[in-house]
């Protein structure tokens, strides 16, 4: 029997590229040639994550409708796996705990070395008054967050899709990967001119 979906749900998942910086913070490669990169690689590399440090690489599994924000924050740059690759490659949702649940101790040294890759503290706006240093505020599960605890290492095959900025990028994928289908390459671009066209979308938060 096939499971039906919500409207907010997805078979897929998305990582997004930034550009790769130096000590200095200078950009040494771009989140697009970083894409390519791994395209041509059929590698993710795990990078360090925040608060544990442990190596993963990251996912989300947000909608369309907020993939502009999220590009906006990232890149506009990104390939997608079905779910059932990545949690077939020990993938799964990120941990969102409450920081007063381990208390004032140190976050590292309260969590589980096995799990170091999957968790992150959570301590939105609307926290008690009372505060923990330093974290003031710490919430992303706006990005409904998956993560894998290595690299990753894919097939052209296992590609649902790929994400660039514009049409100018699509010839630039398929130099790298020439068997994709042009409906598998999406654009930025062409959603932002749907957001244009019908801004149902676009809705302000006001705090």
């Amino acid at each position: 029997m096939a499971r039906m979906l919500k409207p907010d749900q997805t078979k897929y998942l998305a990582h997004f590229t930034k550009p790769q910086r130096d000590n200095q913070g200078k950009v040494q490669l771009s989140a697009k040639k970083c894409l390519l990169k791994l395209l041509k690689e059929k590698t993710i590399i795990a990078s360090s994550v925040p608060w544990t440090q442990a190596q993963a690489v990251c996912f989300t599994e947000c909608p369309w409708t907020s993939l502009i924000a999220h590009s906006k924050k990232y890149s506009p740059y990104g390939v997608g796996f079905s779910k059932e690759f990545i949690f077939a490659n020990q993938g799964a949702p990120a941990l969102y705990i409450r920081r007063d649940v381990l208390g004032e101790r140190d976050w590292k040294e309260c969590v589980e070395k096995s799990i170091y890759w999957a968790v992150t503290p959570f301590w939105p706006k609307f926290n008690p008054s009372t505060r923990l240093e330093p974290y003031d505020e710490c919430d992303y599960t706006h990005e409904r967050e998956w993560r894998t605890p290595r690299d990753l290492n894919f097939e052209e095959s296992d590609i649902q899709f790929v994400i660039v900025k514009a049409y100018d990028d699509i010839k630039d994928i398929k130099n790298v990967i020439p068997n994709i289908s042009l409906d598998k390459i999406l654009t930025i671009q062409n959603y932002r001119k749907i957001e244009d066209l019908w801004p149902v979308h676009k809705i302000e938060i006001t705090n």
